[in-house]
């Protein structure tokens, strides 16, 4: 609720530049904060009190006829929502000091700073007749002044009919008119921006039907690039510009990418509603303005909420701290383009030429007039505290002024107090000599005597003009290397904390000690984010990123972790996460005695049982336990035999191990689906063993016939034969598993097997790789990889599941020296492509159906599991078993129904969902 632009002494015509539309389509993402007003939460509201008289802007700064009172603030029950609640905003034509009108006004400032994102508020206006001025805004948190720390203003009414003639809408009425607007100042001119005075930009909200006495929704779209402000009516959205504001972080609208807080009131008269005596307000009072929410959502990947405790208190720095340097040893320091910007008031510098003192930047100004004043400085924009500086802190700077220019030096806190320092032309003072050159300013920060709160500092160094004594002439001046020390005498640079953070499965902790299941995802994200960091573990890995990511952990990944973080002077913290890797363990077969059956569609190959395992072998001589010999003449290492009565069931052997599948040339391998031998069958004849892994299937044999069945059932099955198939599929040889480097400097070689994938580089030239080679990979095409040092025409094996694309590049050194990386020129591949005949795992979801009419999640599952029927079924049961096939729960399904199975107190393992129906029964494999 700013000062119109058309009450400004300057005005400002501004030309827009619409927003080319993304072609992506925009996302409104998860809910930052919200507030529904079931109550009134003090912890994110202040109701803001009086005329504005104490704050030095009497009437707000807009005339307003009203003392804002903490009893107009309420909460009540919504008219015809039964059960909503709703914030209260009452005017009332009551005297309060010398005021006519009450009303009230609520913020979140110093409690809740909203940085992007889609803001939503739902409000309710009273009948506005002629004085009323309700709005939703935002200010910017700095502690900059207005404008120049920003204000934004979702809903505005109560417009006069002057402006809303100028607005182009001379029909409209007071009750139907609505508008949105943004302030920022334009350094150039010493203007206001004011988006709403541009006509031809502007584009208000003028209802169909009366606005008040009824709730509509205010949004805006808020992201890095541009403000968009939205009024949604009877679900429709209508923008209230013609394009969304561009935002500029370098530019005038800077203001627009820092945090703001939000306020919400019903102002009673004012500059707005052009009626400025109390005699001329004629809307019916009271007046209730209701908000029924206020609501916080990422919006295109952006946004974020935080909060305080409403206090003014801030961390006290200690230490050398920066100001304006780059080579001196700091302990923290101002960081320009996030908490910190320089100033030029009242456009009295232009930008010099001067080259720096240190490091590559300065700042360096010249005048262009004489006996005129001049300033500028350097602030923090959220404070300071500073109070440790003050009994024996020193100011510190460099800098490079003609002799006969006098000048002051000043501080200034967020109270308003401000302290200077002069120096006359012409004279020596704390070790300034000005002889043309760069000179050493050492000002004792005890001389800035009087009234001003160290705790709290906003301007930490103002250059500006002697009052007493203008320049005579133009002059040009250079400022470098401002250092303020604390006098404790660590001056050197001191260690920064690190904080531990981690998410396992999505869930954060601050543990370091994690204990997490093989397949689980892992991230490592300690802080802080400013700084540069450096990781080492088990196996050679290292990152330089500072949050380090496991999509799937494995068995190899377990061990110790260590993270160096270097702060912003150099000072190195570490901290050290423990990965411990809690493998689910299935339950051992029984150990049986040796068994072999030849089979009936090869006289040449035999089935053969050896300790609770079936495996394949060309003759029955015994084995050793667990080991196989491969049936000779077969291409690859697999053997596959498709039933007879089962056409879309094989069994099949790779590896040592034998396993149900439902694909004719798979040639992945299924090292989990063994099979243990069951007993107590009436036939003294039949054998049966149960999978391991699928409960409900078993490989059964009987009169020297091997066959699958879903019922353990003693009567024979003699026509459920087996016969071999053809041989298995092998890879290809089309090169898609060796890779040339886009540089020709290195091939890489991927192979897979039983053990998993392998990368290999292999230099094309001498030398290329010797000492330092590096390999980042992923699976997220365009992500942050970490880092493992691998030596060349080694290969080294990487963590991925089957079927994901595996993202990777290489960082190596080179013999003319240096270093090179194919970062821009990516390597890919998918897990599982290059694997030979039966090289690789695959973890199956759902078995014995080729499609399946319900689907689980989430997969893996921490507390609760979902069962979704995709279409009309005839399921009537849903069972959970363990890996055993022990019954857990069972759930009876109602037509449309979703069971769902608690398993937040089951252990880690592998479970199975049965889901049967009248005429099949279909599984699906869960991971807990």
């Amino acid at each position: 609720m700013g000062t119109p632009m058309y009450l400004k002494s300057i005005l400002l015509v501004f030309i827009w530049s619409i927003l080319v539309l993304s072609s992506v389509q925009a996302q409104v993402g998860q809910v930052l904060w919200e507030d529904n007003f079931d109550t009134f939460d003090e912890s994110l509201w202040t109701p803001d009190i009086g005329d504005g008289c104490a704050q030095g802007i009497c009437g707000w700064g807009n005339q307003e006829l009203q003392s804002y009172e903490s009893d107009n603030v309420y909460i009540e029950d919504v008219p015809g929502e039964p059960g909503n609640k709703a914030l209260v905003i009452e005017a009332k034509r009551e005297n309060s000091g010398s005021k006519s009108f009450t009303s009230g006004k609520v913020t979140t400032n110093k409690k809740v700073a909203i940085h992007y994102g889609l803001i939503e508020v739902r409000v309710r206006v009273p009948d506005l007749q002629t004085g009323l001025w309700p709005a939703v805004w935002l200010l910017g948190t700095s502690n900059l002044v207005w404008p120049a720390k920003g204000e934004i203003d979702m809903m505005e009414m109560g417009f006069n009919q002057e402006e809303r003639t100028r607005q182009l809408e001379p029909n409209s009425t007071v009750n139907t008119y609505t508008g949105a607007n943004a302030f920022f100042p334009i350094p150039d001119n010493g203007g206001v921006g004011n988006i709403a005075y541009d006509v031809d930009y502007n584009t208000p909200y003028v209802a169909d039907r009366p606005l008040n006495d009824r709730f509509v929704t205010y949004k805006l779209y808020w992201e890095p690039t541009s403000l968009r402000f939205v009024v949604e009516d009877d679900g429709t959205e209508y923008d209230l510009y013609a394009g969304p504001l561009p935002l500029d972080p370098e530019g005038d609208t800077a203001a627009f990418t820092r945090p703001f807080y939000m306020l919400l009131n019903l102002a009673v008269g004012g500059s707005l509603t052009g009626v400025l005596d109390p005699n001329g307000i004629n809307a019916p009072l009271p007046g209730k303005m209701m908000v029924d929410y206020v609501r916080v959502s990422e919006y295109n990947g952006h946004g974020s909420v935080e909060f305080g405790d409403g206090s003014d208190d801030l961390v006290a720095e200690s230490g050398n701290f920066g100001v304006f340097t780059e080579n001196t040893p700091v302990a923290n320091g101002l960081n320009f383009g996030s908490d910190a910007d320089i100033f030029v008031f009242s456009d009295t510098f232009a930008e010099g030429s001067e080259a720096p003192y240190e490091g590559e930047e300065v700042i360096s100004w010249e005048t262009s007039s004489s006996n005129t004043w001049f300033g500028a400085g350097i602030t923090s924009l959220f404070g300071k505290n500073m109070s440790n500086y003050v009994e024996e802190g020193t100011m510190k700077f460099k800098i490079k002024i003609p002799a006969d220019v006098s000048f002051r030096i000043g501080i200034t806190d967020n109270f308003t107090n401000e302290k200077y320092i002069t120096f006359p032309a012409d004279e020596t003072k704390y070790g300034l000599v000005r002889n043309g050159e760069w000179g050493q300013v050492e000002i004792p920060l005890s001389d800035f005597e009087g009234l001003l709160a160290f705790q709290n500092l906003s301007y930490l160094f103002i250059f500006s003009s002697d009052p007493e004594n203008l320049p005579s002439s133009p002059f040009a001046v250079a400022i470098d290397d401002i250092v303020w020390e604390d006098g404790s005498g660590l001056i050197g640079c001191q260690p920064s904390d690190i904080i531990a953070s981690a998410d396992v499965n999505g869930d954060a902790t601050s543990q370091t000690n994690l204990t997490v299941g093989r397949g689980d995802s892992v991230s490592l994200n300690p802080g802080p984010a400013e700084g540069t960091w450096s990781w080492s573990g088990p196996n050679n890995f290292s990152s330089n990123q500072r949050q380090v990511d496991f999509l799937v952990i494995g068995e190899g990944d377990g061990g110790s972790y260590t993270g160096t973080y270097t702060n912003g002077c150099g000072a190195e913290t570490t901290i050290t996460y423990r990965i411990t890797i809690d493998s689910v363990t299935l339950p051992e077969p029984p150990v049986g005695v040796i068994k072999s059956w030849t089979s009936v569609s090869k006289a040449g190959n035999v089935i053969r049982h050896l300790d609770g395992r079936v495996g394949i072998a060309s003759d029955v001589v015994p084995v050793e336990a667990g080991q196989w010999n491969m049936v000779a003449g077969l291409a690859g290492s697999g053997v596959s035999f498709q039933s007879v009565d089962f056409p879309n069931k094989y069994l099949r052997h790779r590896g040592g191990e034998v396993w149900l599948d439902d694909v004719e040339d798979s040639a992945l391998y299924r090292e989990d689906a063994t099979f243990f031998e069951r007993e107590g069958l009436a036939d003294a004849s039949a054998t049966s063993f149960e999978s391991f892994n699928y409960p409900g299937y078993y490989l059964q044999h009987r009169n020297s016939l091997l066959y699958i069945d879903t019922v353990d059932t003693d009567s024979a099955r003699n026509d459920a034969t087996f016969t071999e198939n053809d041989q298995e599929q092998d890879n290809d040889d089309n090169g898609s598993c060796s890779q040339l480097a886009a540089n020709n400097d290195y091939t890489v070689e991927i192979t897979e097997n039983e053990e998993g994938s392998f990368l290999t580089f292999v230099p094309e030239n001498p030398g290329i790789g010797n000492g330092v080679t590096i390999l980042y990979y992923g699976t997220v095409e365009n992500g942050i990889f970490p880092g493992y040092s691998v030596t060349p025409n080694e290969p080294k094996a990487i963590n991925a599941e089957l079927g994901q694309t595996v993202y990777f590049f290489y960082t190596y050194n080179v013999p003319e020296g240096g270093e090179r990386n194919t970062s821009a020129n990516r390597h890919s591949f998918e897990v599982g492509s290059c694997a030979t005949a039966g090289a690789m795992q695959l973890k199956a979801s759902v078995i014995g159906s080729e499609a399946p009419d319900f689907f689980v999640y989430p997969n893996p599952v921490q507390d609760r599991l979902q069962v979704n029927i995709d279409r009309t079924t005839d399921y009537h049961t849903a069972i959970l078993v363990n890996g055993l096939g022990q019954e857990l729960d069972r759930k009876d399904i109602k037509k449309g129904e979703s069971p769902v199975f608690e398993m937040a107190s089951l252990p880690r393992g592998v479970y199975f969902i049965r889901m049967i129906a009248a005429d099949r029964t279909e599984t699906a494999k869960v991971i807990k």
